[in-house]
């Protein structure tokens, strides 16, 4: 069975949940970051980029993956990201399905944070 989005965004270069769906967690090599404008609900802007190692599609960085990322690899500027490896969850995202990069336990959000709960079952550490 297909969602949905899936058959509508099928050669879309952008990374969504369900591709990773039934596979994650799934970690990913970071190997470089872009910048391009997307279009959103609020007109144009510019959005981050991360590629990865044996992927060929990018994922989107919105805020609340930008804190986490952030978080795990205790650096603000992605080009520290790169060679650094980040685990990508399936969730919920305000009602809908999302990608969330995995947080690290008691990582603290800002109010401003949407809530999220993750779909897929956690690996061990």
């Amino acid at each position: 069975m297909s969602h949905w989005k899936q058959m509508v965004c099928e050669d879309s270069p952008n990374l969504h949940h369900f591709d990773i769906f039934g596979h994650s967690p799934i970690a990913l090599e970071i190997t470089g970051h872009s910048m391009a404008m997307v279009k959103s609900q609020d007109g144009e802007r510019n959005m981050l980029f991360l590629s990865f190692k044996g992927a060929e599609k990018k994922l989107g960085i919105n805020v609340t993956n930008g804190q986490i990322i952030e978080a795990v690899t205790g650096e603000p500027d992605p080009d520290n990201w790169i060679g650094k490896t980040i685990t990508l969850r399936t969730a919920l995202c305000r009602g809908d399905d999302c990608i969330r990069v995995d947080a690290p336990p008691g990582l603290r959000f800002t109010k401003a944070t949407p809530k999220f709960t993750y779909t897929d079952k956690p690996v061990a550490k």
